[in-house]
């Protein structure tokens, strides 16, 4: 699912219908829609998009999988019954390590490539569950949603919810130093790294500290952080100011943003053969 970007949603299309993966025997769509915006697509998704499955995969445009990776999470979950989703890794010896020793510790997760039960999805979207538009932390969200049994007024955190595959991986190209746009994407990366801290105080907040529904979150991440800080104003404060950065990602939250475009529904910009004669 492409998110506003749609000279690069016609030409993924032309490589599905017009490449290798024209005749695979996997049925290829892709999906369009004009917000960019990564909580949009995956809320999207959800309620637009979501096919009867066992397991549903959910991964970044720009990561290279390695070939085993969905395998294992699908392995990972069948041999877990108690989870609902299940968790990759990027491909390098630190994380791994890392990882390996905090197996089950958290529940955390990368938001890069992980599984969900496909049971688990519909009951997200029965329930009405929504990201709020604009979160960046997307992953660390649907952790929390899931450490806590999508209910956070009903069932205590549990980390066992969501099981690490330390053996999938994956990997994507990393900035460098010395050339000009990595530069400028590590600072705006430093920018949404700010606003995702605010964000996952403000998440904590309203599901661990006064266990709110998650589909009670507000429609904006916006709107979620400014909540917290209004009726908790020594708490936000204290962070604030023990994280000076953040007060760099609350202005560029601050930002207005149009959202009037979200509700349109994705359209199918290219499919190859496989996924056509399974629709037709």
């Amino acid at each position: 699912m492409v998110n506003g970007n749609r000279a690069l949603a016609d030409a993924v299309a032309r490589s599905v219908q017009q490449g290798e993966l024209s005749n695979s025997p996997v049925g290829i769509r892709i999906w369009y829609i004009r917000v960019g915006d990564k909580a949009n697509a995956l809320n999207q998704y959800l309620h637009q998009v979501l096919l009867q499955s066992e397991v549903t995969f959910f991964l970044d445009g720009y990561v290279r999988v390695m070939p085993d990776a969905l395998e294992l999470l699908s392995e990972r979950l069948a041999l877990t019954p108690g989870a609902m989703a299940a968790g990759a890794i990027p491909r390098t010896r630190k994380s791994v390590k890392l990882h390996r020793q905090n197996v089950g510790k958290d529940g955390a997760m990368h938001g890069n490539l992980f599984a969900v039960r496909s049971e688990v999805c519909w009951r997200l979207r029965e329930r009405g569950f929504r990201v709020p538009l604009g979160t960046y932390w997307t992953d660390g969200l649907m952790g929390a949603v899931f450490c806590f049994g999508l209910d956070p007024a009903k069932n205590r955190w549990q980390p066992a919810r969501i099981a690490a595959e330390p053996r999938a991986t994956w990997e994507f190209d990393r900035a460098v130093w010395w050339r000009l746009n990595d530069l400028r994407g590590h600072f705006k990366r430093l920018l949404r790294q700010a606003q995702g801290r605010l964000e996952n105080q403000a998440i904590r907040n309203h599901m661990a500290v006064q266990r709110k529904t998650a589909e009670s979150l507000p429609q904006t991440s916006a709107e979620l952080v400014e909540r917290w800080i209004a009726e908790f104003p020594a708490e936000a404060r204290k962070f604030l100011l023990r994280s000076p950065m953040s007060l760099l990602g609350l202005r560029k939250l601050r930002k207005p943003r149009d959202w009037s475009r979200v509700h349109e529904p994705p359209e199918v910009v290219g499919q190859n053969e496989t996924a056509r004669r399974h629709s037709g």
